[in-house]
């Protein structure tokens, strides 16, 4: 007879089995480009990013509690709040500190507002090269966000995005890819 524990266990383990690979996979990818200029006046341009947390439980994250999220956390006052990717134009980072970096967010709707990001939160996404590409909050200087070119494809199945051209079908399901 199986314990209470083992029964959640073996709920939890079909439980991933019977989601969606889109929800159940942590290499998802994000409609997301964005541009990153470093303290020391490096220039990069990755896409696929996301913002990684590190060391929170979740469900469906990454190996060793990482977990790649299409939105930014920050202390604003005494609140959290969570700011969606798509309503940011741009970062702009000033007096990092041991634990949380001053940032002026700039938003779509042209307003602004002023915050503070965790330090140690990294920011990950592609190079063009396909090579990964990750920098802690405290050593970018500016990230302007914009949302992937028109040849980015998708799969209508598991919802995967893909910027590689050649590709005709998802390399996970075998759709057939569509272009947006």
């Amino acid at each position: 007879m199986l314990s209470k524990r083992n029964f959640l266990l073996s709920l939890l383990a079909l439980s991933l089995l019977l989601l969606p690979p889109s929800l159940a996979s942590s290499n998802a990818t994000s409609p997301f480009r964005a541009t990153i200029t470093d303290v020391s006046g490096v220039q990069a341009t990755i896409h696929n990013v996301t913002a990684l947390r590190k060391g929170g439980f979740s469900l469906f994250g990454g190996g060793g509690g990482e977990s790649g999220e299409t939105k930014l956390s920050l202390q604003y006052g005494m609140a959290e709040i969570s700011l969606p990717f798509q309503s940011i134009a741009r970062l702009e980072l000033e007096k990092p500190a041991s634990k949380y970096c001053e940032v002026i967010v700039y938003l779509r709707n042209g307003k602004q507002l002023k915050a503070k990001i965790k330090s140690q939160l990294q920011i990950q996404g592609k190079l063009p090269s396909n090579a990964t590409y990750k920098i802690k909050a405290m050593y970018i200087k500016s990230l302007t966000f914009s949302k992937q070119t028109a040849s980015l494809q998708r799969c209508p199945t598991c919802k995967r995005h893909y910027l590689e051209k050649s590709w005709k079908f998802c390399p996970y399901d075998g759709q057939k890819l569509q272009t947006k």
